[in-house]
């Protein structure tokens, strides 16, 4: 049964009929009765859920694992969809239930656990059946053959959310919200989902979400549609109940352990590990920067001022297996996931957290966008955006980093960079490369062609600062003006 407690939480503090009626069970389900119960538990103190506990509680990751929601019991499987659902149990690190419920022909009806819907080895009776709630759920769909159906989405721990594309594997995660990220960092959680029951045919999910947590709450929207790109369009109402200057929109998380440029201290067979290898950032006025990603001894946050963001997001570049040559964790099929603002979001930054990692199961790189005016008690922040994994977005008509590779430089202690570009216009006239850098010096930039493609390579000596670190700048300019996006790097 759901989780004791989990609907008067839900409950707490709305007494407003207008709140209440439109989520209760059986009642017709109106999407702005989750905005009106966001901003109705916005105006009360926060209040945590209650957590698992018993031996469920205790589970590792492979026993948890081992609990594995039967493929006969999955919802939707009766009106021909094309979408499959079924959910997790709490338990493991995943201790706070969530309320689930389907809305089908416009009303909301709960799921709740059964463990009939599990399968368990013999030695994990005891954890299964001690299990009090539902921890989040899982979309599948056709997504890479029609007669078999993959996962889609998944929606578990905090307001944690991740999807791919076709032929991929899963890498990043989204959340709904961020707060406090690199610095004493918050958690909100998404508490209660409502799901759209998809048409018989369609492929295309909604999910209505409640966020709550000690310094906002929040409605969200996502409707997702599978394919090369996953499209998950997010329509948001947030409720804070503090004045909030360090909140994120469109958070991400990835792995970056090392790269080409980034081997020190490696040993291992495969020539790269990351889920992704550098963020990108696309402003209207049409200044596009790439910033590989690394691995640092200490927490690092940079920081890119936008007026107004045509998007930005954790991108994989490197996509030919020979840059990985795993063939298991499969690196150069993890998705780029890409954000796109629905209208302006106005002045603010996108901001990068890299951090240090122990292995590659750690998610050490964070990036969103912080808005420049801090959210405010009373005040309704609304905010939409499109959410594309895949390969990235497409070309633009600049030339984009395809390599970054460094090394010491012969008979010295100075470093030799070499960027790679592709799609710089053939025809472009006056081409040379432009380099500074915030610290050290930098010596002039070379440029050449390769003879068996259209790639250019540009090469320039840094010498870096006795000591902290470096902001390094390379882009390739001509007599008319910018021929490919900025390269900006990290030297610490």
């Amino acid at each position: 049964m759901l989780a004791a407690g989990a609907s008067a939480y839900i409950g707490a503090g709305a007494t407003a009929a207008g709140a209440q009626a439109p989520l209760s069970e059986g009642a017709p389900f109106d999407p702005s009765g989750v905005r009106a119960r966001a901003e109705l538990l916005s105006q009360s103190p926060y209040s945590p859920p209650p957590a698992q506990t018993g031996p469920a509680a205790a589970l590792d990751y492979d026993g948890f694992r081992k609990i594995q929601h039967r493929r006969d019991r999955a919802y939707w499987t009766d009106n021909g969809s094309l979408v499959r659902l079924d959910y997790f149990p709490t338990g493991y690190i995943f201790h706070e239930p969530v309320e689930l419920y389907e809305v089908v022909a416009g009303r909301a009806r709960a799921i709740r656990f059964n463990a009939d819907d599990f399968e368990a080895p013999p030695e994990l009776a005891a954890a299964l059946h001690s299990i009090s709630g539902i921890s989040g759920f899982r979309l599948q769909s056709p997504l890479n053959r029609a007669d078999k159906f993959d996962e889609v989405a998944v929606f578990q721990g905090a307001s944690y959310f991740r999807s791919l594309g076709r032929g991929q594997f899963y890498g990043l995660s989204s959340r709904g919200v961020s707060l406090g990220t690199g610095e004493k960092e918050e958690f909100p959680d998404f508490r209660a989902f409502w799901i759209e029951r998809p048409a018989p045919g369609s492929t295309e999910t909604v999910v209505h979400a409640l966020l709550d947590g000690p310094s906002l709450t929040g409605a969200y929207r996502f409707r997702i549609a599978p394919g090369l790109p996953t499209v998950i369009d997010v329509q948001a109402s947030l409720f804070p109940r503090r004045t909030i200057a360090n909140g994120g929109v469109a958070p991400q998380s990835s792995m970056f352990l090392f790269g080409a440029y980034d081997r020190k201290g490696v040993d291992d067979f495969r020539a790269q590990v990351h889920d992704s290898d550098g963020l990108e950032i696309r402003t209207v006025e049409g200044g596009r920067v790439w910033r590989p990603l690394t691995h640092p001894a200490k927490a690092q946050v940079s920081t890119f001022a936008t007026q107004r963001l045509q998007g930005f997001g954790l991108c994989q570049r490197a996509r030919g297996f020979d840059d990985y040559s795993d063939l298991e964790a499969h690196y150069d099929r993890r998705p780029s996931l890409w954000v796109e603002p629905m209208g302006d979001w106005g002045p603010g930054a996108v901001h990068l957290l890299e951090m240090p990692a122990r292995d590659e199961g750690d998610d050490n790189i964070a990036c969103f966008w912080r808005p420049a005016e801090a959210w405010r008690p009373g005040r309704e922040v609304k905010i939409g955006y499109r959410l594309s994994w895949g390969d990235g977005p497409a070309p633009d008509g600049l030339g984009w980093v395809v390599a970054t590779r460094s090394g010491e430089a012969m008979n010295s202690k100075d470093r030799q960079f070499v960027v790679d570009f592709r799609d710089v216009p053939p025809d472009a006239t006056g081409v040379r490369a432009q380099v500074k850098a915030s610290a050290g010096t930098v010596g002039p930039a070379s440029i050449t062609p390769f003879p068996d493609r259209a790639d250019v390579r540009a090469g320039f000596r840094f010498t870096p600062p006795a000591s902290g670190p470096a902001d390094l700048e390379l882009r390739l300019v001509g007599d008319s003006g910018d021929l490919s996006e900025a390269w900006w790097f990290r030297w610490i």
